[in-house]
């Protein structure tokens, strides 16, 4: 089922490709019961192994074990998803007779198949990210060639033998392990159909200069803001932001980074915020007690350090954690950040937040539009006005209201618009976005 290829080689990319469009047309056949079939086999043989998977993930991922099981879990539920999906992807008869042209015509529109999928995915959802990129290319019936991050293939490994003896063609998922150089020269070659990335900006723009001409769906991450309102409950708020800046260590493309608090429950809110963070362990990923774990490496969490160093050079008043042992930094909440700070315009990818005081809505919405596209945006009020205001006027993929920006199902459409994405993932969406309508028309 999977062709694990190593090495800079770019002849083995050549080799992959050839042997996915080799199996095109079968995998446009393949009838619905059987890609249901499929899907469902691979979720069974996920859950059967899931604390292996869960294991895997924390020792060659950046989760905690308790993290590690939930992305395992999200895992299967993408798969079963896409399994209902399947027999969604039809189409509707077409009244030609809207024309006097048309006028004695019948026929019908359906979905097809694109052709061959390369799908480039990122370190932090090693597992449940290559699910939202193979899923969909099963649904449409497109063969898919994974190239994963290199500090995690094992998972892709995984997740494609998950699928071994499911009744798919073979080569009709293939992992290609190996350099960046080699995922370009995928994005490249001219029989591939669809490129689906999800990762950094820099990486992002390079894939899409390579991919030139073919359909493109990208998530290119952004700062995610949230906005207390006045009339917000700050110990609710405070419960639900610390996860935002905590979890998988702040590396996540939807982490909480800028807080916007309401000056009538901002000091509330900054005690419970603080108080939440503090309490948190930190620990090795393995071990069942651990709340937050390391960054991916060292050199990663100097880099966090350092900005957090910058911010207090600027001005910046560090409320809680703001310290680095090794690989780990304590989950840092940081006030009066200067405007121009990288910290609030660029991802941190660490347990780093900034917090900032505002006397009017439009003074905090200002600010977090400044900040540029994003995926997600959340805004803690009761009030329906502020939120019809914010939804209006945040440009982001997706409006939380009264929860932390890192929040997502995986049926929902996600993704952000300009700078930080490109269409949609979701298995439905990303489905649509790996096919395009067919027409058919008779004539008597």
């Amino acid at each position: 089922m999977s062709l694990t290829l190593n090495g800079s080689d770019l002849a083995l990319v050549q080799q992959s490709v050839d042997r996915a469009i080799a199996v095109r047309q079968e995998c446009s056949r393949l009838p619905v019961f059987v890609r249901q079939r499929a899907l469902r086999f691979a979720a069974a043989s996920v859950r059967a192994r899931d604390e292996e998977f869960a294991i895997a993930i924390a020792t060659h991922g950046i989760k905690t074990i308790r993290e590690a099981r939930s992305e395992v879990g999200r895992c299967i539920q993408t798969l079963e998803l896409a399994s209902g999906e399947c027999g969604l992807q039809g189409g509707e008869a077409f009244q030609f007779d809207q024309s006097p042209q048309g006028v004695g015509r019948t026929g019908w529109w359906s979905r097809r198949s694109l052709g061959l999928v390369v799908a480039i995915t990122p370190y932090n959802d090693p597992l449940n990210l290559v699910a939202h990129k193979v899923a969909p290319a099963i649904v449409t019936g497109s063969p898919i060639i994974i190239k994963p991050h290199p500090r995690t293939p094992q998972l892709a490994r995984m997740l494609a033998e998950a699928f071994r003896g499911g009744g798919l063609p073979d080569d009709m998922i293939q992992i290609v392990e190996g350099t960046s150089g080699q995922a370009i020269a995928l994005a490249e070659d001219k029989r591939v159909a669809v490129v689906s990335f999800t990762g950094g900006r820099v990486g992002g723009q390079a894939v899409a200069i390579a991919a030139a001409g073919k359909r493109l769906i990208m998530e290119l991450g952004g700062v995610c803001s949230s906005m207390v309102a006045s009339d917000a409950d700050p110990e609710r708020a405070a419960e639900a932001l610390v996860k935002g800046i905590t979890a998988a260590a702040g590396q996540n493309c939807v982490h909480t980074q800028v807080i916007e608090a309401a000056a009538e429950v901002y000091q509330k809110l900054v005690d419970r915020l603080c108080s939440g963070l503090a309490s948190l362990t930190m620990g090795p990923k393995l071990e069942e007690s651990s709340d937050v774990g390391p960054l991916v490496d060292e050199a990663h969490a100097c880099r966090v350090e350092q900005l957090i160093q910058s911010a207090i050079q600027g001005g910046g008043r560090v409320l809680c954690g703001g310290t680095r042992e090794g690989a780990f930094i304590r989950p840092t909440l940081i006030a009066d950040v200067p405007t121009t700070h990288s910290l609030v315009r660029d991802e941190v990818f660490g347990p780093v937040a900034i917090i900032r005081k505002y006397d009017t809505p439009s003074e905090a919405i200002d600010r977090i539009r400044s900040a540029g596209p994003t995926i997600n945006a959340s805004v803690f009020t009761q009030r329906l006005d502020l939120i019809l205001r914010f939804r209006d006027e945040i440009d982001a993929g997706t409006i939380v209201v009264n929860d932390s920006t890192d929040f997502r199902i995986d049926a929902m459409p996600f993704g952000g618009n300009g700078q930080s994405g490109l269409g949609r993932e979701g298995i439905r969406y990303a489905a649509e976005a790996m096919t395009e309508p067919q027409l058919v028309c008779l004539r008597p």
